[in-house]
């Protein structure tokens, strides 16, 4: 005759066990401005998005950054006043409908700085710029220079050009191999723009 007591030791030693092997074991230790998570996300903030859009899943026991911090490019953990200037950036203010995105347009230079002026347009196939492809099912993260191993889902963003595989968008909306991405975040803009793109001098 099995005694109640003695079931419940057995259930509960089998649930410990089953638990310890679906539960992550991750006990590497954090990094410098980081703290564990028993559930954390999978879209911190970065120095290129302070405010990303996310699904809600969770990732167990991750190491996350400490309240004020974002990831840099190098995925260290850094307060944000500490993240590279970025050049300027019409786009970055400028919303566009669904379906169409922003370019920097072209500006007659007399006297500088000159800077470019934002211009949401709809592309097409044959309207993509150089190393860049149309994308019907665009992806929400493009990997760019300041952020070459974005985290994101998996979800299609609006249609529009985005960089050919294995390329980064630069800090002049360029898409460039990894050895041209360089010191573009660090550039400060003067004199010439054309088209989409402005030059560093």
């Amino acid at each position: 005759m099995v005694f109640i007591p003695e079931v419940c030791v057995i259930c509960l030693v089998a649930i410990a066990t089953v638990y310890a092997q679906y539960t992550p074991t991750n006990t590497r230790p954090c990094a410098e401005n980081e703290q564990r998570a028993q559930c954390g996300t999978a879209c911190e903030p970065t120095c290129t998005n302070s405010n990303p859009v996310c699904t809600r899943q969770c990732i167990p026991n991750v190491c996350r950054c400490q309240q004020g911090y974002v990831r840099n490019s190098n995925n260290r953990c850094i307060l944000q006043r500490n993240c590279p200037r970025d050049p300027y950036n019409p786009c970055a203010s400028t919303t566009c409908p669904v379906g169409s995105q922003c370019r920097n347009n072209q500006v007659q230079c007399v006297r500088a700085p000159c800077y470019p002026v934002a211009e949401c347009y709809t592309p097409q196939n044959n309207q993509c710029g150089p190393n860049e492809t149309y994308r019907n099912c665009s992806s929400n993260c493009e990997r760019s220079c300041s952020n070459k191993n974005p985290v994101c889902n998996q979800s299609c963003g609006p249609p529009r050009c985005q960089c050919r595989n294995g390329l980064y968008r630069d800090a002049n909306r360029r898409c460039v191999n990894e050895a041209q991405c360089g010191d573009d975040d660090f550039c400060f803009y003067s004199v010439l723009y054309f088209g989409s793109f402005w030059f560093c001098f």
